[in-house]
């Protein structure tokens, strides 16, 4: 098999298998201000009365679905995040 043929049945097959195992956020994206500077966050709440708060700080490449689906994991768990 050629190298560009492959490569490009590679990235089909991920796409595929990634698209399979979407991920739906069950908390919500919120917008806050330090400053004059504007970020992004992730808030999801605990199921029921919340035992504490976990703050998660993002890798290098910001917050994404990775962040999200910890976040959601920690409020089924009773914590919000």
């Amino acid at each position: 098999m050629r190298p560009a043929l492959f490569s490009f049945t590679l990235l089909a097959a991920l796409g595929l298998a990634n698209g399979a195992h979407a991920f739906t956020p069950a908390g919500s994206d919120t917008v806050y201000e330090v400053g004059d500077e504007a970020f992004e966050g992730y808030y999801s709440a605990a199921q029921g009365e919340a035992r504490g708060t976990v703050v998660i700080v993002h890798d290098w490449d910001g917050l994404g679905d990775y962040e999200r689906q910890r976040a959601d994991m920690l409020a089924e768990q009773g914590f919000d995040a």
